[in-house]
């Protein structure tokens, strides 16, 4: 991968158009060394001071970062903040004409006092004035609807996206076939019908649906959402360290891993999440790959200081670091396998076994498919021996530890265990998974250890195989034309 597809694949006639609460972040950098003699609290040293765009501002400079256009609509106070504020998102060339100064209005403003190692206080300076129907009218008559290709609504709850500013938008961008994504706020997410995507994070989606937080599994979770918003076409809840969660109306469900970091700062992680998802569906990527882009982005995020908008080389680095890291590792043997899925309890397992000699595309979609039912994958490879009983005596093309590496460098396996038996049915009694697969070549009575599954109350399935690629015809093909 060396570059990120709305590069390449962005409408070019069309922006991004950002709407939302207008935030302008200050920091105050120092050391604190001592306690104050006129009270018990410390004295902070000044060093450095910075301001940086928040909010729906930061989610216009996430995408500014790439190629696409960027329209930004909101208010600020007549006042210096509010000035700074746009004078930073004009520096980025980022379009503010759809930017109301308002001199009843103070610009949002929080300002953080930190040390190099952690914040100490904030200060925040608000207004909260919710929008009225005239306003929702005269913003959407003002926006420039044959320019615009996303939305992103930014909702830090500061009353701009009141109910009928939303209603208003979400309404009119439908009718016009604009997709609409929406980052979202408060205890009831239908104010946001007719979104095409919203991205509350775990808290946000527990609030929203009456669950005591940290009392649901992930899947709970999708099944409940689903349920109680069908209107609204998808959610991609983000699960913090463990990763991100895409629930489809359609009853749809995806799950990615979270890549563990060290985190500095998770300040605008959110924001930037919202931004790769307008980039992608600007470009027409899919949700899936959409994640795996926000993921990879919002990694970049969360190790720097106050709000940031990594840029496409970070991507596609933190993106082969995901993919490449520790691929030698995911290859052990069946006791420390065991032992590894023993650390992550409530975790679903899927297992399926092969030669995976000559690895191609047909494999790889396999592998995917099967991934996307659990949490972890693991592969019982067949060793050489057994390979050659199946196969016969010029089989395997590739030695057990070739193929053992190659299925670890895919990002969408977990472990790799070696069996020497004809069947893995004792690899499976000892992983005992949650999830049995096979390609669809095998009827699901004749799949090896679906008895033993089934009965441990864990699902047997097969998935279609990729038509037009096998290693047999591999094989063939190079003993014909040698080449």
């Amino acid at each position: 991968m060396n570059e990120l597809p709305w590069n390449q694949q962005c409408q070019k006639d069309k922006c991004v158009l950002v709407i939302g609460d207008l935030i302008l972040d200050n920091y105050l950098l120092g050391t604190v060394n001592r306690i104050s003699p006129e009270a018990p609290v410390p004295v902070h040293r000044i060093e450095k001071k910075f301001q940086l765009p928040g909010g729906a501002a930061n989610v216009a400079i996430n995408c500014a970062r790439h190629k696409p256009k960027v329209m930004i609509a909101g208010r600020v106070g007549d006042d210096k903040n509010g000035r700074d504020l746009l004078a930073q998102l004009q520096t980025k060339k980022i379009d503010v004409s759809l930017i109301k100064k308002d001199k009843d209005f103070t610009t949002t403003t929080k300002t953080r006092v930190l040390t190099k190692t952690q914040q100490i206080v904030r200060f925040d300076e608000e207004h909260y004035h919710g929008s009225t129907l005239d306003e929702a009218e005269k913003i959407v008559q003002e926006i420039p609807w044959e320019k615009v290709g996303v939305i992103a609504l930014s909702d830090y709850g500061k009353g701009l996206l009141s109910n009928v500013m939303l209603k208003k938008i979400l309404s009119t961008a439908k009718e016009k076939g604009v997709h609409c994504i929406a980052d979202p706020k408060g205890a009831d997410f239908s104010k946001y019908t007719d979104a095409f995507l919203i991205t509350p994070n775990r808290k946000e989606a527990e609030l929203a649906l009456s669950l005591e937080p940290g009392s649901s599994t992930r899947d709970k979770i999708a099944e409940l959402f689903q349920a109680k918003y069908p209107t609204i076409e998808n959610a991609v809840i983000t699960l913090g360290p463990e990763g991100m969660l895409l629930a489809t109306s359609d009853g749809e469900k995806s799950y990615l891993a979270a890549d563990s970091k060290d985190v500095f700062d998770v300040t605008g992680a959110g924001d930037t999440v919202v931004a790769i998802f307008a980039l992608g569906i600007l470009s027409g990527t899919s949700l899936v790959e959409c994640m795996k882009f926000a993921n990879a982005a919002a990694g970049v995020t969360i190790t720097k200081q106050g709000t940031y908008a990594p840029s496409e080389n970070e991507i596609v680095d933190s993106m082969q670091k995901v993919m490449f890291k520790g691929s030698q590792s995911k290859v052990m043997g069946l006791d420390a396998c065991i032992h590894e899925l023993s650390l992550k309890p409530k975790k679903k397992v899927v297992f399926t076994n092969g030669c995976f000699d000559l690895l191609h595309p047909g494999h790889v979609d396999y592998l995917e498919a099967a991934r996307a039912m659990g949490d972890f994958l693991v592969i019982g490879v067949n060793s050489d021996e057994s390979v050659q009983r199946l196969k016969g005596p010029t089989r395997p093309v590739q030695t057990s530890e070739s193929r053992k590496r190659v299925l670890a460098g895919l990002a969408s396996v977990d472990f790799v265990v070696e069996f020497g038996a004809d069947t893995p049915l004792e690899l499976i009694k000892s992983i005992k998974p949650d999830v049995l697969v096979k390609g669809g070549d095998w009827a699901i009575d004749k799949i090896v250890g679906g008895d033993f599954v089934s009965a441990n109350g864990g699902t047997v399935c097969n998935i279609a195989v990729t038509e037009g690629h096998s290693t047999t015809s591999i094989v063939n093909h190079v003993k014909t034309n040698g080449s």
